[in-house]
């Protein structure tokens, strides 16, 4: 069955809330058997397919041991352990050799932690849940131990914050993804399209999806890279077997592609404008005495919403190198990629428009109340950096703060000076407290906001 949501301007609403229903880790998407449709698999085919169950048909090998009983023709019977050779194991239930009823099996050479359901005549059937060594979790349907029908899977998300995100949606046929399928993005983005006979994200007619889920590049991609693509927006949504199909119109603008920066290179095309920020944001004079240009919000912002990305040359972290802050001025991001110490800056005259707007976090100035906060965003062009989200309601035409977070000790000259005026304004607070970024504005004087 096939549902429309066919006004564009009610699209967005009608998708985010299917990927909010699929995304709560505590409710199951697919608990009834008439909304999920698993694949009409009839019969088993080992000519085909990919198994989920590594100890699939291995009760026969030499070296295996079963801790349970056997019956009279010498077949596993009852319930207990199948160990393997390799260190692969099935505990369970077998009646005259055949696995029956609830199992689970553990595979150190697959880094699968746990796999759980329950097997009818050998074979794995139905709801399956898999815990793989580093916590991702899949859970979905099987026929015949491969995975047949809907899928998703969760990951444990542990860098600044600790929690479950949902980062992938889609079907499964014979083992394989198929069909269109979804893949979150760091930051709240999705890559989405139908996917290859490989279950890879390749092809003509892939999408990468901003957060706003309107806005989108759609063009090539081979295996979730983008090769080629140019600005669309989202016009209609189906829903079929319970797996939301987005329809774009392409809009004018130039074709781009994934160009990581290095240490002495900005990228590809660095005048052609990022078509989410130019929804969100403006460039304009800012009302910081001295601070040049600063952005805008061309509409109104809700809270959380991702308004900006900080592109520029990725700097290595060397130990012992001493920051010059005349030629780092923009040098305000630390690991871009989450580890390494790597930061993003825009030298020289990268900062002016006319040589550089393929991003435009560089814009935002620095205010110690800030409205915005500095997270982190796996974009299609430019890979994983730094972006700015809001810490609240913004209302269009207010300019947008970020709260740059410099060591007070190891500082530019204007910081200095900034922060020393700011503590002699609000004598109730500390220099390290000033200097905290992750600062509430909720737990400053009421006055200090109202002001």
């Amino acid at each position: 069955m096939v549902l429309n949501s066919e006004n564009g301007e009610n699209s967005w609403k009608d998708l985010k809330s299917w990927l909010d229903s699929h995304s709560q880790i505590l409710d199951d998407p697919w608990s009834e058997s008439d909304s999920c449709n698993p694949e009409r698999v009839t019969e088993y085919s080992a000519e085909s397919g990919l198994l989920l169950d590594p100890t699939f048909d291995r009760e026969d090998e030499e070296e295996s041991e079963w801790s349970g009983k056997y019956n009279r023709d010498d077949n596993l019977e009852g319930f207990g352990t199948l160990s393997l050779y390799d260190g692969d194991t099935f505990r369970g239930y077998y009646e005259d050799g055949l696995r029956n009823g609830w199992g689970v099996v553990a595979s150190p050479t697959n880094k699968i932690s746990s796999l759980t359901g329950n097997w009818r005549a050998g074979f794995l059937q139905g709801k399956v849940r898999l815990v793989t060594d580093d916590t991702s979790v899949y859970e979905g349907w099987c026929s015949y131990s491969k995975l047949n029908g809907p899928v998703r899977k969760i990951v444990c998300k542990k860098f600044r914050t600790f929690r479950q995100q949902v980062t992938w949606l889609g079907r499964y046929k014979e083992g394989v993804p198929y069909g269109q399928c979804w893949q979150w993005m760091e930051g709240g983005g999705y890559i989405t399209g139908v996917v290859d006979d490989e279950g890879k994200f390749s092809g003509s007619e892939i999408a990468f999806l901003y957060p706003d889920l309107s806005t989108a590049l759609l063009g090539e991609f081979e295996d979730a890279v983008m090769k080629k693509a140019s600005p669309a927006v989202l016009v209609e949504v189906n829903f079929n077997k319970d797996i939301a199909v987005p329809i774009f119109r392409r809009l004018s603008g130039a074709d781009v592609w994934y160009s990581k920066s290095t240490e002495t290179w900005v990228g590809d095309n660095p005048l052609v404008a990022d078509p989410y920020e130019h929804k969100m944001i403006k460039v304009e004079t800012s009302q910081v005495e001295g601070g040049g240009e600063g952005l805008y919000a061309r509409r109104d912002i809700l809270e959380g919403e991702i308004v900006a990305f900080y592109n520029g040359v990725r700097l290595p972290y060397r130990v012992g190198e001493k920051e010059n802050w005349e030629t780092s001025g923009y040098k305000i991001f630390v690991n871009a990629d989450y580890k390494s110490g790597e930061r993003i800056d825009l030298p020289g005259d990268l900062i002016y428009l006319k040589n550089y707007q393929a991003t435009l976090g560089h814009k935002m100035n620095h205010n110690f109340i800030p409205n915005c906060t500095e997270w982190f965003f796996d974009h299609p062009r430019h890979g994983i950096v730094p972006c700015a989200r809001t810490l609240r309601n913004i209302r269009e035409g207010e300019e947008l703060f970020l709260h740059y977070g410099y060591d007070p000790l190891n500082c530019p000259s204007w910081y200095k000076t900034a922060i020393d005026e700011f503590l002699e304004e609000n004598p109730n607070l500390d220099l390290w407290q000033a200097a905290d970024p992750q600062r509430l504005v909720t737990k400053l004087p009421l006055k200090m906001i109202e002001e």
